[in-house]
């Protein structure tokens, strides 16, 4: 902990996660070591009721000097948060410390993701500590992400040992302890301080053992403070745990009647804790879990139902009403609790509380109520869909299809609904038997809107997957769109135009591209916006990497503008970190990852910026970091090979190679050359395996048993997109060649991005970095082009050096130059041999 606060002082956010078992000190330990520090001051609550995003963060203790909060109100309270932090960082270093994260609710764990993938150079410290044990169970996901930052630590605390237990007793005593005490309470407590904390609370300094009757175990510890307590003060304890969330004495009033004495009572007894907003709650939380099982099964629904009886009021807002599901369902009264889950599922203003409660309706749901349950997941869908939720809309998606008629048109919707969220939770590439499916349904009512969105889908699909039988269906998916005459399908309508004219390289398709995006913008379709921009990317008249970024900036702005869900918006920074990342803008790629990596991104925005973050750290020399981003994507999406838009090829290839591991470079190559298609990915994995044969045929290796039949048809396949391994003149005349055919964005690239590109790429900074130097221009002038040259030189194998320029490899069109003659697989052969035999 202490390197953490250090690093932070002197400008290099790090971050601490601490976990061990309840009790163990955790809490203690952080504010032991940041006392006299600007702490932010976080606490979590199990809360199971109240359902108010951010509130640790909202009702966090802060110093005066931090100035004003967030604007909890602001439309992206997670960025709103970062730039708080930022703005406090700046004057002075700042500790956040977030206790038992374990009980965080959804938005606040996003926070903390954003800022724990934020900037590196500011002076911040991020210290959470989270109880180990089933708490932290639904944290495995989240965990297994900022497990893979690089600037995280982690600190489990064990049990204390008789002598450390020894030296703790003396100091709540205030002298040294009896050596009988010390063996009595450390037998009883098992080492764990706060238990030992209880156990001798009130105990006189010489005492020489425990009270008779004292607890021996966890459960019976926890409740020592309590059965102190006076029997009514003991009582509202009780009523406070059942309520699972902090209680005014006003909320108590109804079912005990006047409680101040009592309540103050719990505060001196070390049992209860007033917070600043006048509520109630435990000083150890563990204890409200202990006080409910220790109850009967009739006590404990005799409260429920009191609770729910003295909270029910027919114009109960969305807090009381998911207090009051709560309670009916513990009450016993599965009825009472199915309808105020539904009235809070309504009253909620999306979320995850929205969809579980949905689910608990579901799960309840009473013969004879009048909504089905075809209804209910139909109700479940659309929450999913209003907040981005690709994985929950698929799940009920799937289990509606079988409760509705086949032969209908809802049917037919909920099939193409499957397609799209095959595709984008990364189940499937695209599902076209569905759409058949569905177009078979819809062409029993030729004049519905229904069968001209089916086909107008089906056209978009089949065009994006580069079916010849997208071209002869789109005309036929024009003219019923447009005769269906609504604005959508004629926006629609216009999308599958733009992209025919893409398919047969007519220039006119990107004015038709931006009447798309155009159209999509006024209707505040996120959908519509995001399909518009792939269009205007896809059919863009300019060329270069950089200038494809205000496409994806502008609709990221509009989507933020129109409220849409952020996986929509996570995509396009996804998009836009890539095309920086191979424009060389490295700095504004990572400001870009970090916007698309917060805040539940979706997976198909979640596995580009995985991938491009892989990429971006390998070329940073941060193997581990690269290796831990290409496993996370690879975990999101079950099927990548069909995805030839999505270059996990390319990262795979590029992590062997930097690894010094060709067999893999050469088996992902493989893989790739086995498809009838490959992505454009291909004429960055073709190099990198070159370079891994090289090696092993210098390191005396087998030899590739397939290497005359990979050759062929590694040439006959990549030449067809555009890329030649012949050197800078065959390039070239490839890129003429791309030109003449219309495409832009292959010839443009080498011509156009070189230079300017790599030297700024080049002249970056590279503090911490002293041995890595970025990729050089054709014309290596600069002293950073020189250096890359010395660098590489040095390079004993083509493993090493293609780590080096890795970068430096045109995106469309691929030069090799001859390395420098200390370089032995030089010495063999010219630097176009082993390319070519790959």
């Amino acid at each position: 902990m202490t390197s953490v606060l250090r690093d932070a002082a002197a400008g290099h956010a790090s971050a601490l996660l601490i976990t061990g078992e309840a009790g163990v000190g955790k809490t203690a330990l952080v504010r032991s070591a940041c006392d006299r520090r600007a702490v932010i001051w976080a606490g979590c609550l199990p809360l199971s009721t109240l359902s108010v995003p951010l509130l640790p963060l909202r009702s966090a203790t802060t110093p005066d000097e931090m100035g004003p909060p967030p604007r909890w109100d602001a439309t992206y309270p997670v960025l709103e948060v970062d730039a708080w932090l930022d703005r406090a960082a700046a004057d002075r270093p700042v500790v956040l410390v977030v206790d038992d994260v374990q009980w965080a609710d959804q938005s606040s764990l996003d926070v903390l993701m954003y800022v724990l993938a934020g900037r590196a150079g500011r002076r911040l410290a991020v210290i959470m500590t989270m109880r180990a044990g089933k708490d932290a169970d639904r944290l495995r996901p989240w965990l297994a992400d900022v497990r893979r930052f690089p600037r995280l630590s982690e600190l489990t605390l064990a049990r204390l040992d008789r002598v450390a237990t020894g030296e703790q007793i003396g100091a709540l005593l205030g002298q040294p302890p009896h050596q009988d005490l010390v063996d009595s309470v450390h037998a009883r407590s098992a080492g764990n301080p706060y238990l030992t904390s209880l156990l001798v609370g009130g105990l006189s300094a010489d005492a020489t053992a425990l009270p008779d009757g004292l607890p021996d175990a966890l459960r019976d510890a926890l409740s020592g403070a309590w059965r102190r307590l006076s029997p009514a003060a003991r009582e509202v304890a009780v009523v406070i745990a059942v309520g699972g969330r902090p209680q005014r004495a006003s909320d108590l009033a109804p079912l005990l009647g006047e409680v101040s004495p009592q309540l103050r009572d719990g505060v001196a007894g070390g049992v209860l804790r007033a917070e600043a907003d006048g509520r109630y709650w435990f000083v150890h939380p563990l204890l409200a879990e202990v006080l409910i099982g220790d109850l009967l099964p009739d006590e404990r629904r005799a409260w429920h139902a009191a609770y729910a009886a003295a909270l029910d009021d027919p114009s109960a807002g969305a807090g009381r009403a998911v207090a009051l599901a709560r309670h009916y369902e513990e009450a016993g009264q599965p009825e009472a609790a199915y309808r105020w889950a539904l009235r809070a599922a309504a009253l909620t203003t999306g979320g995850p509380e929205s969809l579980r409660l949905l689910r608990t309706a579901l799960a309840l749901h009473p013969a004879g109520a009048p909504e089905s349950r075809a209804d209910l997941l139909a109700g479940i869908c659309h929450a999913a869909f209003r907040d981005g939720r690709d994985t929950e809309e698929l799940e009920a998606t799937l289990e509606l299809l079988p409760l509705t008629d086949p032969g209908s048109l809802a049917h037919a919707m909920l099939l193409v609904r499957r397609s799209v969220l095959m595709l984008t939770t990364g189940r499937a590439f695209y599902d076209l038997d569905a759409l058949r499916a569905a177009r078979d349904v819809t062409a029993r009512h030729p004049a519905s809107r229904e069968h001209a969105l089916v086909l107008v889908i089906q056209a978009v699909t089949l065009l994006y997957g580069e079916n010849p039988e997208g071209e002869r269906m789109a005309g036929e998916a024009i003219e019923v769109a447009l005769a269906e005459g609504s604005e959508e399908l004629r926006v629609y309508a216009l999308l599958v135009e733009a992209m025919d004219r893409m398919a047969r390289r007519d220039p006119r398709a990107y004015p038709i591209a931006e009447r798309v995006y155009a159209g999509a913008a006024r209707l505040g379709s996120a959908h519509l916006m995001t399909e518009a921009t792939f269009a205007c990317a896809n059919s863009a008249p300019f060329v270069g990497h950089e200038k494809f970024v205000p496409l994806f900036d502008r609709c990221r702005d509009d989507l933020q503008t129109v409220g849409a869900a952020h996986n929509h918006v996570s995509l396009m920074c996804a998009w836009a970190a890539y095309s920086l990342l191979l424009a060389g803008r490295w700095d504004e790629c990572t400001d870009r990852l970090q916007t698309a990596l917060g805040s539940r991104p979706g997976p198909m925005g979640d596995v580009l910026a995985r991938l491009v973050g892989a990429q971006l750290a390998c070329w940073r020399g941060r193997q581990s970091e690269a290796e831990a981003h290409l496993v996370r994507a690879e975990e999101i999406f079950a099927e990548t090979s069909g995805y030839s838009f999505y270059p996990f090829d390319q990262v795979r290839t590029l992590l062997a190679v930097a690894a010094g591991d060709p067999e893999r470079a050469v088996e992902v190559v493989r893989h790739a050359l086995g498809r009838e298609k490959i992505g454009l990915d291909a004429q960055w994995t073709l190099p990198c395996a070159a370079r891994a044969l090289a090696d092993r045929a210098r390191d005396g290796r087998a030899k590739c048993p397939d290497r005359a039949r990979c050759g062929r048809r590694a040439r006959a396949l990549v030449r067809g997109n555009g890329v030649d391994f012949a050197g800078e003149r065959g390039a070239g005349a490839c890129g003429g060649r791309a030109h003449e055919r219309g495409d832009r964005r292959r010839a443009g690239a080498e011509r156009e991005d070189g230079q300017r590109a790599r030297i700024e790429h080049a002249a970056q900074d590279r503090r911490g970095q002293p041995n890595r130097v970025g990729p050089m221009g054709p014309d290596p002038t600069t002293a950073p082009a020189r250096n890359y040259f010395l660098s590489f030189s040095r390079s004993t194998t083509w493993a090493a050096g293609g780590a080096l320029i890795s970068a430096n490899v045109s995106p469309y069109s691929v030069k090799l130059s001859e390395p420098s003659a200390g370089v032995g697989p030089s010495r063999r052969s010219g630097s176009g041999s082993p390319v070519v035999a790959m």
